[in-house]
Protein backbone atom coordinates (compact mmCIF):
# COMPACT_ATOMS: atom_id res chain seq x y z
CA UNK A 1 0.00 0.00 0.00
CA UNK A 2 2.83 2.39 0.82
CA UNK A 3 4.43 1.64 -2.53
CA UNK A 4 1.27 2.17 -4.59
CA UNK A 5 0.07 5.32 -2.84
CA UNK A 6 3.40 7.05 -2.17
CA UNK A 7 2.42 6.98 1.49
CA UNK A 8 4.44 7.28 4.68
CA UNK A 9 3.91 5.03 7.70
CA UNK A 10 3.45 7.40 10.62
CA UNK A 11 2.41 4.95 13.27
CA UNK A 12 1.71 1.27 13.73
CA UNK A 13 2.46 -2.07 12.12
CA UNK A 14 3.83 -1.99 8.57
CA UNK A 15 2.65 -5.59 8.12
CA UNK A 16 -0.94 -4.82 9.11
CA UNK A 17 -3.57 -6.55 6.96
CA UNK A 18 -7.03 -5.09 6.36
CA UNK A 19 -10.43 -6.70 6.05
CA UNK A 20 -12.27 -3.94 4.18
CA UNK A 21 -12.26 -0.27 3.29
CA UNK A 22 -14.70 2.49 4.22
CA UNK A 23 -14.92 6.26 4.03
CA UNK A 24 -17.69 6.34 6.67
CA UNK A 25 -16.53 5.91 10.28
CA UNK A 26 -20.03 4.71 11.23
CA UNK A 27 -19.70 1.70 8.92
CA UNK A 28 -16.24 0.61 10.02
CA UNK A 29 -15.91 -3.04 10.98
CA UNK A 30 -13.01 -4.41 13.06
CA UNK A 31 -9.93 -4.73 10.88
CA UNK A 32 -11.08 -2.23 8.23
CA UNK A 33 -9.16 0.69 6.79
CA UNK A 34 -10.73 4.13 7.21
CA UNK A 35 -10.00 6.61 4.39
CA UNK A 36 -10.30 10.22 5.56
CA UNK A 37 -11.71 12.03 2.53
CA UNK A 38 -12.27 15.77 2.31
CA UNK A 39 -15.06 17.65 0.54
CA UNK A 40 -16.59 21.08 0.39
CA UNK A 41 -18.78 20.40 3.42
CA UNK A 42 -17.01 17.58 5.27
CA UNK A 43 -13.60 16.45 6.43
CA UNK A 44 -13.10 12.80 7.27
CA UNK A 45 -10.07 13.64 9.40
CA UNK A 46 -12.49 14.74 12.11
CA UNK A 47 -13.64 11.12 12.39
CA UNK A 48 -10.36 9.22 12.58
CA UNK A 49 -10.70 8.79 16.33
CA UNK A 50 -14.27 7.51 15.92
CA UNK A 51 -13.07 5.03 13.29
CA UNK A 52 -10.36 3.81 15.66
CA UNK A 53 -12.95 3.30 18.39
CA UNK A 54 -15.05 1.28 15.92
CA UNK A 55 -12.11 -1.09 15.42
CA UNK A 56 -10.36 0.32 12.35
CA UNK A 57 -6.94 -1.25 11.86
CA UNK A 58 -5.60 1.39 9.46
CA UNK A 59 -6.32 5.06 8.83
CA UNK A 60 -5.34 6.65 5.51
CA UNK A 61 -4.91 10.38 6.09
CA UNK A 62 -3.66 13.41 4.23
CA UNK A 63 -0.07 14.37 4.99
CA UNK A 64 -1.26 17.96 5.33
CA UNK A 65 -3.39 16.95 8.31
CA UNK A 66 -1.09 14.39 9.91
CA UNK A 67 0.46 16.75 12.43
CA UNK A 68 -2.82 18.25 13.74
CA UNK A 69 -4.12 14.69 14.18
CA UNK A 70 -1.47 14.21 16.88
CA UNK A 71 -0.23 10.96 15.38
CA UNK A 72 1.83 9.02 17.85
CA UNK A 73 -0.16 10.39 20.75
CA UNK A 74 -0.26 7.00 22.46
CA UNK A 75 -3.56 6.15 24.10
CA UNK A 76 -5.55 8.39 21.77
CA UNK A 77 -4.76 6.22 18.78
CA UNK A 78 -3.85 2.94 20.44
CA UNK A 79 -2.79 0.28 17.93
CA UNK A 80 -4.15 2.15 14.91
CA UNK A 81 -1.81 2.05 11.94
CA UNK A 82 -1.70 5.49 10.31
CA UNK A 83 -0.54 6.13 6.75
CA UNK A 84 -0.14 9.64 5.36
CA UNK A 85 -0.54 10.27 1.63
CA UNK A 86 -0.48 13.45 -0.47
CA UNK A 87 -4.18 13.07 -1.35
CA UNK A 88 -6.51 10.47 0.17
CA UNK A 89 -8.95 10.38 -2.76
CA UNK A 90 -6.15 9.87 -5.29
CA UNK A 91 -4.72 7.14 -3.04
CA UNK A 92 -8.11 5.41 -2.81
CA UNK A 93 -8.43 5.45 -6.58
CA UNK A 94 -4.90 4.19 -7.06
CA UNK A 95 -5.51 1.24 -4.74
CA UNK A 96 -8.59 0.41 -6.84
CA UNK A 97 -6.45 0.53 -10.00
CA UNK A 98 -4.07 -1.97 -8.43
CA UNK A 99 -6.98 -4.25 -7.57
CA UNK A 100 -8.25 -3.98 -11.14
CA UNK A 101 -4.79 -4.84 -12.54
CA UNK A 102 -4.82 -8.03 -10.49
CA UNK A 103 -8.29 -9.03 -11.69
CA UNK A 104 -8.17 -11.59 -14.50
CA UNK A 105 -11.91 -11.71 -15.17
CA UNK A 106 -14.34 -9.72 -17.30
CA UNK A 107 -15.52 -6.19 -16.47
CA UNK A 108 -18.93 -4.89 -17.56
CA UNK A 109 -19.44 -1.12 -17.33
CA UNK A 110 -22.99 0.27 -17.35
CA UNK A 111 -24.15 3.86 -17.71
CA UNK A 112 -27.19 5.75 -18.98
CA UNK A 113 -29.60 8.50 -18.01
CA UNK A 114 -32.31 6.12 -16.78
CA UNK A 115 -32.32 2.59 -15.47
CA UNK A 116 -28.60 2.01 -14.96
CA UNK A 117 -28.93 0.67 -11.40
CA UNK A 118 -31.80 -1.63 -12.36
CA UNK A 119 -29.88 -2.82 -15.43
CA UNK A 120 -26.76 -3.35 -13.33
CA UNK A 121 -28.68 -5.49 -10.83
CA UNK A 122 -30.60 -7.39 -13.51
CA UNK A 123 -27.39 -8.00 -15.50
CA UNK A 124 -25.69 -9.38 -12.42
CA UNK A 125 -28.74 -11.60 -11.80
CA UNK A 126 -28.34 -13.00 -15.32
CA UNK A 127 -24.58 -13.47 -15.16
CA UNK A 128 -24.55 -15.13 -11.75
CA UNK A 129 -26.56 -17.97 -13.26
CA UNK A 130 -23.36 -18.96 -15.09
CA UNK A 131 -20.41 -17.13 -13.49
CA UNK A 132 -19.15 -16.04 -10.09
CA UNK A 133 -20.38 -12.46 -10.33
CA UNK A 134 -19.83 -9.27 -8.33
CA UNK A 135 -21.79 -6.05 -8.81
CA UNK A 136 -21.00 -2.63 -7.41
CA UNK A 137 -23.11 -2.38 -4.25
CA UNK A 138 -26.13 -0.06 -4.19
CA UNK A 139 -25.39 3.06 -6.20
CA UNK A 140 -21.61 3.19 -5.61
CA UNK A 141 -21.09 4.60 -9.07
CA UNK A 142 -18.95 7.75 -8.76
CA UNK A 143 -15.31 8.73 -8.20
CA UNK A 144 -15.54 7.49 -4.59
CA UNK A 145 -18.06 4.67 -4.86
CA UNK A 146 -16.50 2.84 -7.79
CA UNK A 147 -13.04 2.56 -6.14
CA UNK A 148 -14.71 1.35 -2.95
CA UNK A 149 -16.52 -1.29 -5.00
CA UNK A 150 -13.26 -2.57 -6.47
CA UNK A 151 -11.69 -2.79 -3.03
CA UNK A 152 -14.54 -5.07 -1.93
CA UNK A 153 -14.06 -7.51 -4.83
CA UNK A 154 -13.97 -11.15 -3.58
CA UNK A 155 -11.08 -13.27 -4.91
CA UNK A 156 -13.26 -15.90 -6.60
CA UNK A 157 -15.10 -13.48 -8.92
CA UNK A 158 -15.14 -14.12 -12.68
CA UNK A 159 -17.25 -11.14 -13.82
CA UNK A 160 -17.48 -7.68 -12.24
CA UNK A 161 -20.46 -5.47 -13.14
CA UNK A 162 -19.83 -1.77 -12.50
CA UNK A 163 -22.34 1.07 -12.60
CA UNK A 164 -20.91 4.41 -13.75
CA UNK A 165 -22.63 7.70 -13.00
CA UNK A 166 -21.69 11.26 -13.82
CA UNK A 167 -22.82 14.86 -13.82
CA UNK A 168 -19.86 16.42 -15.63
CA UNK A 169 -17.85 15.67 -18.74
CA UNK A 170 -14.77 13.56 -18.06
CA UNK A 171 -16.14 11.70 -15.03
CA UNK A 172 -16.97 8.47 -16.84
CA UNK A 173 -13.62 8.64 -18.61
CA UNK A 174 -11.93 8.78 -15.21
CA UNK A 175 -14.02 5.88 -13.90
CA UNK A 176 -13.09 3.84 -16.97
CA UNK A 177 -9.40 4.50 -16.27
CA UNK A 178 -9.97 2.58 -13.03
CA UNK A 179 -12.40 -0.15 -14.16
CA UNK A 180 -11.02 -0.68 -17.72
CA UNK A 181 -14.22 -2.36 -18.96
CA UNK A 182 -14.31 -5.10 -21.59
CA UNK A 183 -18.03 -4.51 -22.22
CA UNK A 184 -19.67 -1.07 -22.18
CA UNK A 185 -23.48 -0.82 -21.96
CA UNK A 186 -25.39 2.45 -22.44
CA UNK A 187 -29.08 2.23 -21.52
CA UNK A 188 -30.24 5.58 -22.97
CA UNK A 189 -29.43 9.28 -23.21
CA UNK A 190 -32.00 11.66 -21.71
CA UNK A 191 -32.45 14.93 -19.83
CA UNK A 192 -30.57 14.04 -16.67
CA UNK A 193 -27.74 16.30 -15.38
CA UNK A 194 -28.34 18.69 -18.27
CA UNK A 195 -28.10 21.54 -15.76
CA UNK A 196 -24.43 20.72 -15.25
CA UNK A 197 -23.65 19.67 -18.81
CA UNK A 198 -25.57 22.34 -20.71
CA UNK A 199 -27.27 20.33 -23.45
CA UNK A 200 -28.47 16.88 -24.46
CA UNK A 201 -25.57 16.70 -26.90
CA UNK A 202 -23.15 17.01 -24.00
CA UNK A 203 -25.06 14.36 -22.02
CA UNK A 204 -24.56 12.08 -25.03
CA UNK A 205 -20.88 12.99 -25.14
CA UNK A 206 -20.47 12.21 -21.44
CA UNK A 207 -22.21 8.83 -21.71
CA UNK A 208 -20.13 8.09 -24.80
CA UNK A 209 -16.96 8.19 -22.73
CA UNK A 210 -17.74 4.59 -21.75
CA UNK A 211 -17.79 3.53 -25.43
CA UNK A 212 -14.64 5.55 -26.12
CA UNK A 213 -12.83 3.66 -23.34
CA UNK A 214 -13.28 0.31 -25.11
CA UNK A 215 -10.48 -1.05 -27.26
CA UNK A 216 -10.89 -3.00 -30.50
CA UNK A 217 -11.48 -6.20 -28.51
CA UNK A 218 -14.17 -4.54 -26.40
CA UNK A 219 -17.90 -4.89 -27.00
CA UNK A 220 -20.40 -2.02 -26.96
CA UNK A 221 -23.98 -2.89 -25.96
CA UNK A 222 -26.44 -0.16 -26.91
CA UNK A 223 -30.16 0.54 -27.03
CA UNK A 224 -31.12 0.60 -30.70
CA UNK A 225 -34.47 2.26 -29.92
CA UNK A 226 -32.71 5.40 -28.66
CA UNK A 227 -31.13 7.34 -31.55
CA UNK A 228 -28.44 8.82 -29.34
CA UNK A 229 -27.24 5.53 -27.90
CA UNK A 230 -27.43 3.98 -31.35
CA UNK A 231 -25.14 6.77 -32.58
CA UNK A 232 -22.70 6.01 -29.75
CA UNK A 233 -22.55 2.41 -30.90
CA UNK A 234 -21.63 3.52 -34.39
CA UNK A 235 -18.39 5.02 -33.10
CA UNK A 236 -17.36 1.96 -31.07
CA UNK A 237 -13.91 0.64 -32.04
CA UNK A 238 -14.96 -3.01 -31.85
CA UNK A 239 -18.05 -5.21 -31.94
CA UNK A 240 -21.49 -3.71 -31.25
CA UNK A 241 -24.47 -5.64 -29.89
CA UNK A 242 -27.86 -3.93 -29.90
CA UNK A 243 -31.01 -4.49 -27.88
CA UNK A 244 -34.55 -3.11 -28.11
CA UNK A 245 -37.93 -3.56 -29.71
CA UNK A 246 -36.72 -2.84 -33.23
CA UNK A 247 -36.61 -5.78 -35.67
CA UNK A 248 -33.01 -4.74 -36.35
CA UNK A 249 -31.92 -5.35 -32.75
CA UNK A 250 -29.60 -8.28 -32.01
CA UNK A 251 -31.57 -9.01 -28.83
CA UNK A 252 -35.24 -8.15 -29.29
CA UNK A 253 -38.34 -8.34 -27.14
CA UNK A 254 -41.98 -7.44 -26.84
CA UNK A 255 -44.59 -7.21 -24.10
CA UNK A 256 -47.27 -9.86 -24.56
CA UNK A 257 -49.27 -8.90 -21.46
CA UNK A 258 -48.90 -6.06 -18.99
CA UNK A 259 -49.91 -7.50 -15.62
CA UNK A 260 -49.71 -4.21 -13.75
CA UNK A 261 -48.21 -4.63 -10.30
CA UNK A 262 -47.27 -8.21 -11.18
CA UNK A 263 -44.96 -7.12 -13.98
CA UNK A 264 -44.77 -8.01 -17.66
CA UNK A 265 -45.19 -11.21 -19.62
CA UNK A 266 -42.73 -10.88 -22.49
CA UNK A 267 -41.05 -12.69 -25.33
CA UNK A 268 -37.31 -12.37 -25.88
CA UNK A 269 -35.66 -13.14 -29.22
CA UNK A 270 -32.06 -14.25 -28.74
CA UNK A 271 -29.75 -16.97 -29.94
CA UNK A 272 -32.06 -17.63 -32.91
CA UNK A 273 -35.07 -18.55 -30.82
CA UNK A 274 -37.97 -16.93 -28.95
CA UNK A 275 -38.18 -17.37 -25.18
CA UNK A 276 -41.13 -16.55 -22.90
CA UNK A 277 -40.02 -14.49 -19.92
CA UNK A 278 -41.76 -12.89 -16.97
CA UNK A 279 -40.28 -9.54 -15.87
CA UNK A 280 -41.38 -9.08 -12.27
CA UNK A 281 -40.95 -5.29 -12.31
CA UNK A 282 -43.98 -3.10 -13.12
CA UNK A 283 -43.88 -0.66 -16.03
CA UNK A 284 -43.31 -1.36 -19.72
CA UNK A 285 -40.01 0.55 -19.65
CA UNK A 286 -38.60 -2.41 -17.72
CA UNK A 287 -38.70 -4.51 -20.90
CA UNK A 288 -35.81 -2.37 -22.17
CA UNK A 289 -33.92 -2.98 -18.92
CA UNK A 290 -34.47 -6.73 -19.26
CA UNK A 291 -33.28 -6.70 -22.87
CA UNK A 292 -30.12 -4.83 -21.86
CA UNK A 293 -29.33 -7.49 -19.27
CA UNK A 294 -30.13 -10.26 -21.75
CA UNK A 295 -27.79 -8.70 -24.33
CA UNK A 296 -24.87 -8.83 -21.90
CA UNK A 297 -25.75 -12.44 -21.17
CA UNK A 298 -25.68 -13.21 -24.90
CA UNK A 299 -22.31 -11.47 -25.27
CA UNK A 300 -20.85 -13.57 -22.45
CA UNK A 301 -22.39 -16.79 -23.82
CA UNK A 302 -24.77 -17.42 -20.95
CA UNK A 303 -27.24 -20.09 -22.16
CA UNK A 304 -30.64 -18.61 -22.99
CA UNK A 305 -32.55 -20.58 -20.30
CA UNK A 306 -30.19 -19.16 -17.69
CA UNK A 307 -30.67 -15.63 -19.06
CA UNK A 308 -34.43 -16.05 -18.68
CA UNK A 309 -33.99 -17.45 -15.16
CA UNK A 310 -31.84 -14.50 -14.15
CA UNK A 311 -34.34 -11.94 -15.44
CA UNK A 312 -37.30 -13.73 -13.86
CA UNK A 313 -35.48 -14.02 -10.55
CA UNK A 314 -34.84 -10.28 -10.21
CA UNK A 315 -37.38 -8.62 -7.92
CA UNK A 316 -36.29 -4.98 -7.88
CA UNK A 317 -34.79 -2.53 -5.39
CA UNK A 318 -36.03 -0.14 -2.76
CA UNK A 319 -37.23 3.14 -4.22
CA UNK A 320 -37.46 1.94 -7.82
CA UNK A 321 -41.06 1.15 -8.78
CA UNK A 322 -41.46 -0.83 -5.57
CA UNK A 323 -45.09 -1.73 -4.84
CA UNK A 324 -46.21 -1.33 -1.21
CA UNK A 325 -49.62 -2.57 -0.13
CA UNK A 326 -51.18 -0.39 2.55
CA UNK A 327 -54.39 -0.81 4.55
CA UNK A 328 -57.87 -0.72 2.97
CA UNK A 329 -56.55 -2.04 -0.35
CA UNK A 330 -54.55 1.15 -0.88
CA UNK A 331 -51.30 0.87 -2.82
CA UNK A 332 -48.16 2.99 -2.83
CA UNK A 333 -45.76 3.02 -5.78
CA UNK A 334 -42.38 3.85 -4.27
CA UNK A 335 -40.30 5.32 -7.09
CA UNK A 336 -38.65 7.76 -4.71
CA UNK A 337 -35.00 7.10 -5.45
CA UNK A 338 -34.50 9.56 -8.32
CA UNK A 339 -36.25 11.45 -11.11
CA UNK A 340 -35.76 13.22 -14.41
CA UNK A 341 -38.34 14.15 -17.07
CA UNK A 342 -38.23 10.77 -18.84
CA UNK A 343 -38.47 8.67 -15.70
CA UNK A 344 -41.31 10.92 -14.45
CA UNK A 345 -43.16 10.21 -17.70
CA UNK A 346 -42.67 6.45 -17.34
CA UNK A 347 -43.87 6.46 -13.73
CA UNK A 348 -46.94 8.61 -14.45
CA UNK A 349 -47.87 6.48 -17.44
CA UNK A 350 -47.66 3.38 -15.28
CA UNK A 351 -49.88 5.05 -12.67
CA UNK A 352 -52.39 5.82 -15.43
CA UNK A 353 -52.49 2.17 -16.48
CA UNK A 354 -53.12 0.71 -13.01
CA UNK A 355 -56.37 -1.28 -13.38
CA UNK A 356 -59.29 -1.06 -10.95
CA UNK A 357 -57.79 1.86 -9.04
CA UNK A 358 -59.99 4.12 -6.97
CA UNK A 359 -58.27 7.47 -7.37
CA UNK A 360 -54.73 8.18 -8.51
CA UNK A 361 -52.53 10.43 -6.38
CA UNK A 362 -49.01 11.62 -7.20
CA UNK A 363 -46.54 13.12 -4.73
CA UNK A 364 -43.84 14.73 -6.86
CA UNK A 365 -40.62 16.39 -5.72
CA UNK A 366 -38.24 18.52 -7.75
CA UNK A 367 -36.22 17.13 -10.64
CA UNK A 368 -32.70 18.41 -9.95
CA UNK A 369 -29.81 19.37 -12.26
CA UNK A 370 -31.92 20.59 -15.18
CA UNK A 371 -30.44 24.08 -15.41
CA UNK A 372 -32.29 26.81 -17.27
CA UNK A 373 -34.78 24.30 -18.65
CA UNK A 374 -36.01 23.36 -15.17
CA UNK A 375 -39.11 25.63 -14.97
CA UNK A 376 -40.45 24.54 -18.35
CA UNK A 377 -39.73 20.87 -17.70
CA UNK A 378 -41.50 20.96 -14.34
CA UNK A 379 -44.51 22.60 -15.99
CA UNK A 380 -44.50 19.82 -18.60
CA UNK A 381 -44.52 17.14 -15.91
CA UNK A 382 -47.34 18.93 -14.09
CA UNK A 383 -49.37 18.92 -17.30
CA UNK A 384 -48.51 15.28 -17.89
CA UNK A 385 -49.81 14.36 -14.42
CA UNK A 386 -53.24 15.70 -15.41
CA UNK A 387 -53.09 14.02 -18.81
CA UNK A 388 -52.25 10.71 -17.12
CA UNK A 389 -55.37 10.87 -14.99
CA UNK A 390 -53.91 12.00 -11.67
CA UNK A 391 -56.83 12.96 -9.40
CA UNK A 392 -54.80 14.63 -6.64
CA UNK A 393 -51.38 16.19 -7.20
CA UNK A 394 -49.14 16.92 -4.20
CA UNK A 395 -45.97 18.85 -5.06
CA UNK A 396 -42.90 19.68 -3.00
CA UNK A 397 -39.71 21.67 -3.53
CA UNK A 398 -38.31 24.74 -5.23
CA UNK A 399 -40.26 24.02 -8.41
CA UNK A 400 -43.56 23.04 -6.76
CA UNK A 401 -45.22 26.13 -8.25
CA UNK A 402 -44.07 25.08 -11.73
CA UNK A 403 -45.58 21.59 -11.32
CA UNK A 404 -48.79 23.24 -10.15
CA UNK A 405 -48.86 25.82 -12.94
CA UNK A 406 -48.43 23.14 -15.60
CA UNK A 407 -51.22 21.03 -14.14
CA UNK A 408 -53.61 24.01 -13.93
CA UNK A 409 -52.86 25.12 -17.48
CA UNK A 410 -53.58 21.56 -18.69
CA UNK A 411 -57.01 21.64 -17.03
CA UNK A 412 -56.59 20.36 -13.48
CA UNK A 413 -58.69 22.19 -10.90
CA UNK A 414 -56.73 24.13 -8.28
CA UNK A 415 -58.65 22.34 -5.52
CA UNK A 416 -56.87 19.12 -6.50
CA UNK A 417 -53.36 20.60 -6.53
CA UNK A 418 -51.59 20.74 -3.17
CA UNK A 419 -48.25 22.55 -2.80
CA UNK A 420 -46.66 21.54 0.49
CA UNK A 421 -43.69 22.91 2.39
CA UNK A 422 -42.31 19.70 3.92
CA UNK A 423 -42.25 15.92 3.62
CA UNK A 424 -44.41 15.61 6.73
CA UNK A 425 -47.00 17.97 5.28
CA UNK A 426 -47.06 15.81 2.15
CA UNK A 427 -47.76 12.75 4.31
CA UNK A 428 -50.51 14.61 6.16
CA UNK A 429 -52.20 15.67 2.92
CA UNK A 430 -52.01 12.17 1.47
CA UNK A 431 -53.36 10.69 4.69
CA UNK A 432 -56.35 13.04 4.46
CA UNK A 433 -57.01 12.31 0.79
CA UNK A 434 -56.24 8.61 0.45
CA UNK A 435 -59.18 6.23 0.40
CA UNK A 436 -59.97 2.59 -0.29
CA UNK A 437 -58.39 1.18 -3.48
CA UNK A 438 -56.54 4.45 -4.16
CA UNK A 439 -53.02 4.36 -5.60
CA UNK A 440 -50.32 6.91 -4.74
CA UNK A 441 -47.04 7.45 -6.59
CA UNK A 442 -44.03 8.91 -4.73
CA UNK A 443 -41.23 10.29 -6.92
CA UNK A 444 -38.52 12.98 -6.97
CA UNK A 445 -34.82 13.52 -7.42
CA UNK A 446 -32.30 12.00 -5.01
CA UNK A 447 -31.64 15.34 -3.37
CA UNK A 448 -35.33 15.66 -2.48
CA UNK A 449 -35.13 12.60 -0.16
CA UNK A 450 -38.65 11.54 -1.12
CA UNK A 451 -38.12 8.31 0.80
CA UNK A 452 -39.09 10.38 3.84
CA UNK A 453 -42.60 10.56 2.39
CA UNK A 454 -42.52 6.80 1.83
CA UNK A 455 -41.44 6.21 5.43
CA UNK A 456 -44.17 8.51 6.69
CA UNK A 457 -46.76 6.66 4.64
CA UNK A 458 -45.61 3.31 5.96
CA UNK A 459 -45.74 4.61 9.53
CA UNK A 460 -49.27 5.86 8.83
CA UNK A 461 -50.27 2.43 7.55
CA UNK A 462 -48.90 0.72 10.67
CA UNK A 463 -51.09 2.88 12.89
CA UNK A 464 -54.25 2.20 10.86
Amino acid sequence: MLQHTGGTLLQGDGQQRLNGVSTDSRQIQPGDMFVALQGDQFDGHAFVEAAAQQGAAIALVSAEFAQPLNVGGGAKWGDLTVIAVPNTLVALQQLARVQRQRFAGTVVGITGSNGKTTVKEMTASVLEQHYATFRSPGNLNNHIGLPLSWLRLPPEVEVCVCEMGMNHLGEIRDLCSIARPHIGLVTNVALAHVGYLGSLDEVQQAKGELIDALDSDGIAVVNIDDPRTRALGERAPGRVVTFGGSPEADVRGRVCADRGFDGLQCELDMDGATWPCHVALPGQHNLSNALAAAAVGVVLKVPAPKIVAGIQGYRGMYGRMAIRHLHNDMIMIDDSYNANPDSMRAALQFLQQVPDAGRRLAVLGDMRELGEAAPALHREVGALAWQCGVDELIVLGEFAAMFAEGAREAGMASAHIHAVASHQEAVTVVERLLGSRDVVLIKGSRGMTMERVVEGMLAMAEKA
